[in-house]
């Protein structure tokens, strides 16, 4: 995610450290990488390693069942608690339906054929920079009343509200991180609010190998509410 050098992230193995962000869980996946890329090159399994590089998975397409441990579902659905959400203009939706990356697994699996020097780099992720998250706001809007706060309101908001009749949700599990990210009073050397913009990630040989990424959507209106409707009723 701190890939700097062109224009775009390479479908194959990065050897560079510094590519990856200062967090502890985007270092293990750089290791995790040079690990299978070192079985690759010194075991039998030559030519049969496959790395997923997955974007950020949501809700199905049919029903919009996300794993409630995620970040973004507990923030959605904080807003019954915090009568808020934060306004992050620069967040894009790049959300790709976990069924549909399912399907992407099995079809990546299915290109591994033993060929080739190196272990296979495919991107699993919805490309699309479109919509961003203040759309989806505007498209919740139709469906409950909140306020569109900057994020260090809506994080000291959420605080307050600890204490209240929504102590038990979810949301709070995942505050320090809020915190850390979006509070300046709380910046560290894991800050991520001032993270540059990540470079798109090159998905040409995917394609080639992964059918159903060739015509994957940009998140609209109808996936979305299907989303909501499932927050709303689980969490």
């Amino acid at each position: 995610m701190a890939y700097s050098k062109g224009t775009s992230i390479p479908e194959r193995i990065i050897d560079d450290p510094d590519a990856a962000s200062t967090l502890g869980y985007s270092r293990s996946k750089w290791v995790a990488e040079q690990i299978c890329s070192r079985a690759n090159e010194r075991s039998l399994l030559k030519g049969r390693i496959a790395i997923f590089r997955v974007g950020q998975l949501s809700g199905d397409t049919q029903r919009g069942i996300w794993n409630t441990s995620e970040a973004w579902p507990m923030m959605l659905s904080s807003v019954k608690v915090s009568g808020a959400l934060p306004n992050l203009d620069k967040e894009t939706l790049d959300w790709l339906p976990v069924d549909l990356a399912a399907t992407a697994l099995m079809q990546g699996i299915a290109s591994v054929d033993g060929s080739g020097d190196g272990a296979h780099v495919l991107h699993v992720l919805n490309e699309h920079r479109r919509p961003t998250w203040p759309t989806m706001l505007q498209w919740l809007k139709k469906r409950c009343a909140f306020d569109i706060v900057d994020p260090p309101k809506w994080v000291a908001r959420l605080e307050d509200m600890q204490e209240g009749d929504g102590a038990d949700h979810p949301a709070y599990k995942l505050l320090d991180h809020w915190k850390r990210a979006y509070a300046p009073e709380h910046e560290s050397e894991e800050d991520t609010s001032s993270a540059p913009t990540v470079l798109p990630f090159d998905m040409a040989r995917t394609k080639q190998s992964v059918a159903v990424l060739r015509d994957v959507s940009p998140v609209n209106e109808q996936y979305f509410a299907k989303i909501w409707d499932w927050i709303d009723s689980a969490m």
